[in-house]
């Protein structure tokens, strides 16, 4: 946890209604006209993330984890880039933010390094353990 965070004793969460609205973008911008969620699905990911005993990188691993790799998956479409903007939304709040951001504007980076680089074997179970996803976090993350 940052000094803030631990000072302030405060995590801010990216909460149900949140990751909704951030789905329902991401279907727009990608011309999906209708969208299908799991309300209560969501609700249950929110619940285990929030819990989690663990600094901001494992809360966030976790929550990565359980939109791309749980089952079920809470859409029909579009969980990973839910889960990714949901979880840098996460970090974003409380003060980390992607290490090299210009990099996130150059679109073959995105899809070679973190779309198929890393959210694919998520989502295949190539990549499973909590500590994985958080050691490639904190190596793209920091906290600013």
């Amino acid at each position: 946890m940052s000094k803030i965070t631990q000072l302030l004793g405060k995590v801010h969460y990216v909460f149900t209604n949140e990751i909704i609205r951030i789905h329902i973008t991401i279907m727009r911008i990608y011309g999906r006209s209708s969208v299908y969620l799991m309300r209560d699905r969501i609700e249950e990911i929110v619940k285990t993330y929030v819990e989690a005993e663990g600094d901001i990188y494992k809360k966030a691993a976790i929550l990565l984890r359980e939109f791309i790799a749980g089952k079920p998956r809470p859409f029909i479409d579009g969980h990973k880039r839910t889960a990714w903007v949901t979880t840098v939304r996460f970090l974003s709040k409380n003060g980390y933010f992607f290490r090299n951001y210009q990099k996130l504007k150059d679109k073959e980076y995105v899809e070679n390094e973190i779309v198929n680089g890393f959210l694919v074997p998520i989502q295949r179970k190539e990549i499973r353990k909590i500590g994985e996803i958080k050691d490639w976090l904190i190596s793209k993350f920091e906290r600013v």
